[in-house]
C-alpha cells in the first residue's frame, strides 16, 4: 500500500470513536510487503498480540506528542519483540522516543518493526534513531525520563553510567536464560501425535532465537529411568529439527566459538558431549554443577543444549534449587504440575512456569516489569 493510501487510511481511524489504531495500520502495511506470512511468521504473531493489547486496553494512544517526555532505548543487537513492544508503548504515550542503534546493526525482526512504526504518521515525530557512532554526541547534555537497555550483564556497568549522567531512570534486562523441564518417560507413554507436539515446541524453545534470543532454552533437566530413551528422544528432536520452519540454523563455527569460549565445557570432568557435528542441536551432558555454569550458559548459541539427566521428580527438585537463577522455566510433566497446584516448590519455581514451547512468547511484563504501565 502506497504512503498517501497509508496517510487517508490513519486519519479515518484517528477520527473514529473507540477504534483500535495501530492493529489495522500495520497489518496493511505488513501484508503489502510480505504477502506471504510464512516469510516472517513471528513478525505477523507481534502484530497480531499488539490487537489482543488493544482489546485488553493494554495499549492506546496519544494523539499529541509529549516533548517533555523523552525516553531513551538502548537494544540488544538482536534485540526483537520485546524491545519493539516498549519502543511502541512509549510512542503511544506522544513520548520523544530515541532508539540507539546497535554497532553491529539492527536484527532483521527489529529493523522491519521500526520501519513499521516509522511509517505511521502520528509516530514520525516521535521515533528518533540514533547511529552507533554518533550516539554520545546526541544524547550529550540530554536528560531523559526513563532509560530501558537489553544486554548481557557485563554491560550493565556501563548503562548505569549512561542513565546516570542523562538523569535516567533505568530498567535493566540483562542475560535472561530458559531451563526446560521434561518427563521423558511420561512423554514416551502418549501416541505419536502428542508426543510429535511436545518435541515441536521444545525445538521451538531452542530455535526461535529471533525474537527473545536471550529466553532461548539452554539448559535441560530429563527426568527419565533409561539411557536409551534419552538418547532416542536426542535421535527424534534432531530429526524433526532438521525438517522444522527454523530454517536459519545457527552456523557450526557459531557452536564452535561459544563452547571454546566456555570453560566448562572443556573440561571433560564436568561434561560429555552427546551430538554429532552435523545434529541440529547439541546436546552436552553436565556431570556435575560448577560456579561458572550461568557464564557458559550465557556465552553458547542457539541450537546448543547442556542437560542433566534425573530419575525421578525428588531428584529433579533437588537439582532445581541446586541451579542459578533462571528467567524462564518451561516444562512437561503432569507431576510437576500437582505440585506446582500444592505448593510445594518455592515462589521462585512456580513463578514463571510454562508450558513446553513458550519460552519465547510474548508478553508485556518483562523481568518482573510492567511495559504498559511505566510511560504512562
Amino acid at each position: 500500500m502506497g504512503g498517501k493510501n497509508l496517510q487517508k487510511y490513519e486519519v479515518v481511524e484517528l477520527k473514529m470513536k473507540n477504534i483500535k489504531i495501530i492493529y489495522p495500520i500495520l497489518t496493511k502495511k505488513l501484508e503489502s510487503e510480505f504477502p506471504n506470512q510464512r516469510d516472517i511468521p513471528e513478525i505477523f504473531l507481534f502484530i497480531s498480540y499488539l490487537k489482543s493489547l488493544e482489546e485488553e486496553g493494554k495499549i492506546n494512544f496519544k494523539q499529541k506528542n509529549n516533548k517533555n517526555k523523552k525516553n531513551l532505548f538502548i537494544p540488544a543487537s538482536n534485540g526483537g519483540s520485546i524491545a519493539a513492544l516498549a519502543i511502541l508503548f512509549s510512542l503511544s504515550q506522544g513520548h520523544l522516543t530515541f532508539v540507539r542503534e546497535p554497532t553491529n546493526g539492527f536484527g532483521p525482526e527489529m529493523d522491519i518493526l521500526l520501519n513499521l512504526f516509522e511509517d505511521v504518521s502520528i509516530f514520525k515525530e516521535r521515533l528518533k534513531i540514533i547511529n552507533a557512532k554518533k550516539f554520545n554526541d546526541t544524547i550529550k547534555n540530554k536528560k531523559f525520563s526513563l532509560l530501558l537497555a537489553w544486554g548481557s550483564n557485563k554491560t550493565k556497568k556501563d548503562i548505569e553510567e549512561i542513565a546516570e549522567n542523562t538523569s535516567s531512570k533505568l530498567f535493566y534486562f540483562g542475560t535472561q536464560i530458559s531451563l526446560s523441564i521434561i518427563d521423558l518417560d511420561e512423554l514416551y507413554l502418549f501416541d505419536d501425535s502428542k508426543k510429535r507436539r511436545i518435541i515441536d515446541g521444545y525445538i521451538s524453545d531452542i530455535l526461535t532465537f529471533d525474537q527473545n534470543g536471550c529466553t532461548n532454552t539452554k539448559f535441560s533437566i530429563l527426568i527419565s529411568n533409561n539411557k536409551k530413551t534419552t538418547q532416542k528422544f536426542f535421535n527424534q528432536i534432531n530429526f524433526f529439527a532438521k525438517k522444522s520452519r527454523f530454517n536459519e540454523a545457527i552456523s557450526l563455527q557459531e557452536k564452535l566459538s561459544g563452547l571454546i569460549r566456555s570453560s566448562g565445557l572443556q573440561n571433560p570432568q564436568l561434561m560429555e558431549r552427546k551430538f554429532f557435528l552435523s545434529d541440529r542441536i547439541w546436546f552436552i551432558r553436565i556431570k556435575s554443577l560448577y560456579p561458572n555454569l550461568l557464564h557458559d550458559l550465557d556465552n553458547i548459541k542457539s541450537g546448543v543444549v547442556i542437560y542433566k539427566s534425573v530419575n525421578d521428580l525428588k531428584d529433579m527438585l533437588q537439582l532445581l534449587h541446586s541451579l542459578p537463577n533462571f528467567g524462564r522455566i518451561t516444562s512437561f510433566s503432569s507431576q510437576f504440575s500437582i505440585l506446582q497446584k500444592e505448593k510445594k516448590v518455592s515462589e521462585y519455581l512456580s513463578r514463571d512456569i510454562l508450558n513446553i514451547g513458550f519460552s519465547n512468547s510474548l508478553n508485556y511484563i518483562w523481568d518482573d516489569v510492567d511495559l504498559s504501565s511505566i510511560f504512562k
